[in-house]
């Protein structure tokens, strides 16, 4: 399990969204999370949480949300996305494909930070 505060609720928002596909299965936890076969991650206000099973392939979806959902209730109760992902709000945006990148946006250092995302 990772769990990491980070500076900003949008720190938080692009370390979770360097991890999240398109093709997710999208749970209600915290601002918004994925479950697979092996792994929950969410955030929640400045916090990115993972949870990954390792060796075994059997391991049930329940057991790793009520392990997430427990974690989310101990965090602390904001669950917006942040507000600087309003300007990315178009139709031809790809769901689930906006990033954050903190720094050097397109190798440049003058670019040191931004958001990006994928259109149609």
């Amino acid at each position: 399990m990772t769990s990491s505060k980070i500076g900003s609720l949008l720190d938080a928002f692009g370390i979770y969204s360097n991890y999240r596909g398109t093709n997710i299965k999208e749970i209600s936890i915290g601002a918004e999370g994925y479950l697979s076969s092996t792994q929950l991650i969410f955030y929640q206000d400045k916090y990115f949480v993972r949870i990954q099973a390792t060796g075994t392939t059997g391991l049930e979806n329940d057991t790793l949300l009520a392990f997430g959902q427990a974690l989310s209730r101990n965090l602390p109760p904001n669950t917006a996305r942040p507000k600087e992902l309003d300007v990315m709000e178009m139709p031809d945006i790809i769901p689930n494909s906006e990033r954050y990148i903190p720094q050097s946006i397109l190798g440049y250092a003058f670019f040191r930070r931004g958001l990006i995302a994928d259109v149609l």
